[in-house]
């Protein structure tokens, strides 16, 4: 039923300056997706429309059942008259608590069907705020903001049948409402409206499911994250590269267990992290577009037990991710420090990765060679021979790389950029942004020595875990 006609839109009455702010984060979400395709679910007074119609090359779509605003397509979202999986991105703002609640799950599943990559919804949350910002000079600025509960019954006016934080209709109940169909990549409430709350989802995979807040295990991490978040401010900006090797319980000291290891991929998908391949995050370098909240997971070498152990976590949760490989390797049993002794995936099982969709294999070096201190003509054969071999397997010639060890040289990198790579990563610790160089990308090392609460500070807290180590190197 509409409820809303065009007067309804009016500048004085509905476009205030806590509005704008909203327009802002709502292009900031989308866009993050880098969707070729967008379906806009009321198409309110056309501000978000008109900026992504005349500044983008996205393809845009909008539906309303209020004619008189002229949408693309009369229809209600309660049955969106599209195939699935039709658009990359479903935009929702300010238009469910328009339906009574007992419909909020049949638009919910509407949007998730025809959602491709993902959803962006806003919902109205009501309270009172409190807000505080401080800005002195030399200091970065500060800024506090959260809602104080204040569940008053909610009335019907013509337009709302009901808002976040009114009686009935708690934030957690509607994250219940939201979780039966999509997966929560990251919520906030800009500081600048706190009416307009924000939800930016992902579709589940199959297989998918939250963790149990009842499980001991999922209470020990929330009480670990937050003595974290105690010590370290969260901060999400650049690219994390996380560096694994084996996924087992063979004791190796870069071994990770495979609870642990999926603890971190749930951890980091609740977190709302994107997740890319390494060649999609230097694509993303490239092109000049935000690494903010972003995460490559790769591993090197190419041991066995990331197809035995690792991959099923990975594809339960839908998470793309770079193999390394040392090639010479491939189908043997590689033997290192320690006495450890490693069974190495084949050709069999690397095609059976790429299949997946969700995988790329990139060189490693053919013999695992410390490339920067050998003789260039040497590396040269060694590094072409890796290539050559995937090539046989991928159908194409790569044009990233790991150096073995992270070891390299200023001669290295200049055969690097010879034979024709784009990038290449190696072992040192750091955050990726633009002014990285693309030939000696930084990873985060994830191995048996990295406690939860170390992954938490790697992957939220990057730059302050980096300076807490270069102080305690010093001090030490």
């Amino acid at each position: 039923m509409k409820q809303v006609d065009k007067s309804a839109y009016s500048f004085r009455l509905y476009a205030h300056k806590g509005r704008w702010a909203s327009y802002y984060h709502q292009l900031d979400e989308v866009l993050a997706f880098d969707p070729r395709s967008v379906l806009d679910v009321g198409v309110g007074d056309k501000v978000f429309a008109s900026y992504i119609k005349n500044n983008t090359d996205i393809a845009y779509t909008s539906i309303d059942i209020a004619d008189d605003l002229k949408p693309d397509i009369v229809g209600s979202v309660e049955s969106l008259p599209f195939p699935d999986g039709s658009f990359d991105i479903v935009c929702a703002f300010e238009v469910l608590e328009h339906l009574p609640f007992e419909k909020l799950p049949k638009a919910l599943a509407e949007i998730a069907r025809v959602a491709k990559n993902g959803a962006v919804i806003t919902l109205p949350h009501f309270g009172p705020a409190f807000r505080f910002m401080l800005k002195l000079p030399f200091i970065p600025e500060l800024k506090c903001a959260f809602k104080i509960p204040f569940p008053r019954q909610h009335a019907w006016k013509g337009q709302h049948y009901w808002e976040i934080g009114k009686k009935g209709y708690s934030p957690a109940t509607i994250r219940k409402a939201i979780k039966q169909h999509f997966i929560i990549r990251r919520e906030f409430v800009p500081f600048e409206n706190q009416y307009h709350h924000f939800f930016t989802l992902e579709p589940m995979t199959e297989g998918w499911k939250p963790a149990d807040r009842r499980d001991p295990r999922g209470l020990v991490r929330k009480a670990v994250f937050g003595s974290v978040r105690l010590l370290f401010p969260r901060d999400h900006s650049g690219g994390i590269i996380l560096m694994y090797h084996s996924i087992g319980y063979n004791g190796a000291p870069f071994t990770v267990k495979p609870d642990e290891f999926e603890r971190q991929m749930r951890f980091l998908k609740e977190e709302g992290f994107r997740f890319l391949k390494f060649s999609e995050l230097v694509e993303r370098l490239d092109r000049g577009r935000s690494l903010d909240h972003t995460v490559c997971v790769t591993f090197d070498d190419g041991y066995e037990d990331n197809y035995t152990n690792a991959f099923p976590i990975l594809q339960r949760y839908g998470i793309p991710r770079s193999y390394f490989i040392s090639t010479d390797s491939m189908g043997k049993t590689r033997e290192i420090s320690g006495g450890f002794k490693f069974n190495m995936m084949d050709e069999r099982m690397i095609a059976d990765l790429l299949k997946t969709g969700l995988v790329e294999c990139l060189p490693h070096g053919h013999m695992h060679l410390s490339l920067g201190k050998i003789d260039l003509e040497e590396a040269r054969r060694d590094i072409e021979a890796s290539q050559g071999s995937l090539a046989a397997i991928t159908g194409k010639k790569s044009e990233y790389f790991a150096y073995p060890y992270g070891n390299h040289s200023p001669e290295l990198l200049e055969l690097m950029t010879a034979l024709g790579f784009k990038a290449a990563v190696g072992v040192e610790e750091g955050v990726v942004t633009a002014r990285s160089d693309r030939l000696f990308l930084p990873r985060m090392e994830v191995s048996a020595r990295t406690s939860f609460s170390k992954f938490v500070c790697k992957t939220t807290r990057a730059r302050a875990y980096l300076r807490l180590k270069r102080l305690l190197k010093r001090w030490l």
